[in-house]
């Protein structure tokens, strides 16, 4: 581990707060995710450059450098952290030999800015979260399916069209789903993370309600190890826990409807009036809906669970 280090401060010309906090943070993720996924994890931060900055200005400066692909459209992927985040784009060309649209360059890096010390707890759980995107993004990334491009970042799948005019491919935002459920995961993953390294609880307080769903699937009914095999692989083990996907799809919507709301309750936090009314929401949401589809899932992953237990 030490020689990989190395070979990062290296590779990247990491300053030693930079390597101090990835010497902290890399074990804790591969006892968190598992020894089978250490190759993944390894990879992932060895193929994505960190970068500490004091203005987000490094973030358009890097796009425009690197002639990444315009993506259009507002997404509904809410700021999980304002003061960092993954930035991940590809260049696209159109082979006119082939006569379909291939990805030339992937382009992978971390940007944290230097409102907080990569020393402190806050300034470590900023590089957590978003290394823990690069890990969840790493295995089939992007795909393109046509004029699609497809962009899978853990269980989130966004999709955007490729479009070509004269001079320039540009990428049209199509649609977005199971963001809820990922950020929620990414957030769980986050806290267990940063609570190993300081061998005491960590809480990133931040969306309640989807953390107190995310614990219901992760640590109630025992599907953390299934939910993060699929994150990771992209492999759908989780979503196979039920036998048709229109009901993990209704999961999943009512899962992002809670973080909408809760979205708003941040946007909102100065008008105790509209807060008030919003939290409203958001227990009616969970009394009424939230717990019918949360006893669904274990209804089907106890299934599961028994169809493989072997009988003496």
């Amino acid at each position: 581990m030490q020689n990989y280090i190395e070979q990062l401060k290296i590779k990247y010309n990491y300053d030693d707060k930079t390597i101090n906090a990835l010497t902290k943070i890399i074990p804790a993720l591969i006892d968190y995710y598992g020894i089978e996924y250490e190759d993944t994890i390894l990879k992932a931060i060895n193929d994505t450059k960190i970068i500490c900055c004091n203005s987000y200005q490094t973030i358009s400066k890097i796009k425009e450098e690197e002639k990444l692909t315009p993506k259009i459209g507002n997404t509904q992927l809410k700021d999980i952290e304002s003061e960092g985040t993954y930035i991940s784009n590809v260049e696209i060309i159109y082979n006119e030999v082939q006569n379909k649209y291939e990805i030339l360059k992937h382009h992978r890096k971390i940007i944290i800015s230097h409102t907080y010390n990569l020393d402190s707890p806050k300034g470590l759980e900023v590089l957590i979260l978003n290394i823990c995107r690069v890990i969840k993004a790493l295995n089939e990334e992007y795909t393109i399916n046509g004029n699609v491009l497809i962009q899978k970042e853990g269980l989130s799948e966004i999709t955007y069209q490729i479009i070509m005019n004269e001079e320039s491919i540009n990428l049209d935002l199509l649609q977005e789903s199971n963001i809820g459920i990922h950020i929620g995961s990414l957030l769980y993953d986050t806290e267990q993370i940063e609570s190993i390294i300081l061998k005491d609880k960590y809480e990133t307080h931040k969306y309640d309600y989807l953390m107190l769903i995310i614990r219901y699937i992760k640590e109630i009914f025992d599907l953390k190890e299934i939910l993060n095999e699929e994150e990771l692989l992209k492999n759908n083990t989780f979503k196979n826990i039920y036998p048709n996907k229109i009901q993990f799809e209704e999961l999943s919507n009512l899962i992002d409807e809670c973080l909408n709301v809760e979205h708003e309750m941040v946007i909102y936090a100065m008008n105790r009036e509209e807060k008030d009314r919003l939290e409203e929401i958001l227990k009616e949401m969970f009394e009424e809906k939230m717990i019918k589809e949360l006893v669904i899932l274990k209804k089907e992953s106890d299934k599961i669970k028994r169809a493989k237990t072997p009988e003496y």
